[in-house]
């Protein structure tokens, strides 16, 4: 069963990497809000504690957005510039009763089309389609990485294969046959069909890790999740004295204003005169965008995208070992151990399972994966599934897209006593009365037939600790099976 426990070695790697990288964009995204906090404090004092909320909500949206439970960052910044030019507005022309906000908001209206934050919004905008997509979908095909591997772990032979590999091994005592070499093509025509259920998945999850090691590349660039979070206060303190700009020079010109403010009264005639616009123009709101990043923080920015590259680097040699890890089964069935056959065997004679044949010119056949696949539901959903995470990573790698979260159930949930019996091949016997639970990436129930147990998750006396797996020697010292 060593095959399972390097499996279950690639499950824990992938759990443990999508936990990192959430706690560090969680802890990337609570310092950024810590630190416009003290900005914008020392910059606007009360005004800004009357509306710190608004820069709160911003920065949980952004937490929302990389965890999945919100889509189109594109948006998520177009609603926080305008919802910022309502609030700054209201401040700056002293909005307080119900008739000033409205009258502010539609000033906040009419100055939309104009570009008060000038390039501010495009900039955040562009950098951010571009930073912090690859995160999300890196963090979200570790999840699905992790869950597919999870359940293809527990899924085990039908006992048709199993007699299939005792015919192999043993049946030749019936035929008074002491240890014969076993023949190649006879382990690998009796298996395969049986394997096909985890040596298919190959060809999909190949193309999984190599595009999940493509954008972990894009975490290392000048332009990546940490790098955007730095300059993201800048921008935004620069958009607001842009707003201030726009609206001193427009403060000789009623055209704009004049369709907000109400018909015949003398309390609004001077209405923008009152807001005593150049008095906060002159009002020093700079702020020293160098001393933003002196001392502790400016270390932390760089100490932080460091901690990112060296995780992404070790991210990038792991996986790459893993790119092909549920072929390697029906090797280890049928290798020269298990088949009899060291490199000095002279024997031209070989067992099949159910007699002795010469072992010259035998032609390997294989099975039709396609038909195995197809006649099987569950399989069928993991490949769509895998294929559509691997096709999203490569659209944000080459195309800087923005795809919607791919939601993954943290369970699957089993019935008939926590044991269920699956299809494995289309000639097996079946049983309509089985039905699996699926998450919901498999999409819906679905009505399974056939021989082949798949068991619950390994309980806490199965698997103690997490442990590493050495491929020559089997040996887990921080780890303990149930035999």
């Amino acid at each position: 069963m060593h095959w399972r426990i390097f499996w279950l070695n690639i499950s824990q790697n992938l759990a443990e990497d999508s936990q990192y990288l959430q706690n560090y964009l969680l802890k990337s995204l609570k310092w950024t809000l810590k630190s416009l906090h003290e900005l914008f404090v020392n910059s606007y004092g009360y005004s800004y504690y009357q509306n710190k909320d608004f820069i709160e909500k911003f920065l949980h949206e952004l937490e929302s957005y990389m965890l999945g439970n919100r889509q189109n960052i594109a948006l998520l910044v177009d609603d926080f510039f305008d919802g910022l030019l309502i609030r700054v507005l209201r401040v700056m022309l002293f909005a307080k009763s119900q008739r000033d906000l409205t009258v502010a908001d539609c000033i906040a209206s009419k100055l939309k089309p104009l570009k008060p934050f000038d390039q501010a919004p495009e900039m955040i905008r562009s950098i951010a389609i571009r930073a912090f997509p690859p995160a999300r979908i890196l963090r979200n095909g570790l999840l699905l990485g992790n869950h597919v591997v999870q359940f293809l772990s527990k899924a085990t032979m039908n006992y048709s294969c199993i007699n299939e590999w005792i015919k192999l091994r043993y049946c030749n005592l019936c035929s008074a046959l002491i240890q014969p070499l076993i023949c190649r093509h006879s382990c690998f025509d009796r298996l395969s069909a049986c394997l096909i259920f985890w040596t298919a998945f190959d060809k999909y999850w190949l193309s999984f890790i190599d595009q999940l090691v493509r954008v972990t590349e894009r975490l290392k660039d000048s332009k990546s999740f940490p790098q955007v979070i730095r300059p993201l206060q800048i921008h935004i303190s620069d958009a607001v004295m842009n707003l201030q700009t726009t609206l001193f020079r427009m403060e000789q010109s009623d055209e704009l204003f004049s369709n907000c403010l109400p018909e015949k009264s003398d309390k609004y005639q001077s209405f923008l005169f009152k807001t005593d616009v150049k008095q906060r123009q002159r009002r020093s709101v700079y702020v020293d965008q160098d001393a933003l990043f002196h001392g502790s923080k400016q270390s932390y920015f760089y100490e932080n995208h460091d901690i990112l590259k060296s995780w992404a680097d070790n991210i990038h040699n792991k996986y790459l070992q893993f790119r092909k890890p549920f072929s390697a089964i029906i090797k280890y069935f049928c290798s020269e151990d298990l088949l009899r056959d060291s490199g000095g065997n002279k024997n031209y004679f070989c067992w099949t399972g159910d007699k002795l044949i010469q072992r010259s010119n035998v032609t390997l056949r294989s099975a039709n994966n396609q038909l195995i696949i197809s006649s099987n539901p569950i399989a069928i959903h993991i490949i769509k599934d895998l294929q559509h995470i691997t096709e999203m990573i490569q659209s944000v790698v080459e195309n800087n897209t923005d795809p919607n979260y791919m939601p993954i159930e943290v369970q699957i949930n089993y019935t008939n006593n926590n044991s269920i019996d699956r299809q494995l091949s289309s000639n097996l016997s079946t049983n309509s009365d089985l039905k699996l639970i699926t998450p919901s990436y498999f999409e819906s129930k679905i009505s399974v037939i056939s021989q082949s147990k798949v068991y619950p998750p390994s309980s806490s006396d199965h698997i103690k600790t997490p442990f590493h797996f050495n491929k020559n020697h089997i040996e887990t010292s921080r780890f303990q099976l149930k035999k």
